[in-house]
């Protein structure tokens, strides 16, 4: 089956969606809600359709967080 690969712009794409739920309140001292995530992997999927191979899942996009949390410092 495989892993989706990130392409151009998809990071970004994430670290706007995120500061998006953060503005919303769907974010805690802990991490994002899991309503966060499912959205903002469906947002991305759907930005991104034409452009991926295989659709991100919400597993691959809570490991890029590490990546997003410099941006949201």
């Amino acid at each position: 089956m495989g892993n989706s690969l990130w392409v151009e712009n998809t990071e970004q794409f994430l670290v706007q969606a995120l500061l998006k739920r953060v503005e919303n309140g769907d974010r805690t001292e802990n991490g994002f809600k899991k309503s966060a995530w499912a959205t903002v992997v469906v947002e991305l999927n759907e930005a991104y359709k034409d452009t991926l191979e295989k659709p991100i899942t919400i597993a691959q996009a809570k490991s890029k967080e590490v990546i997003v949390s410099l941006f949201l410092i």
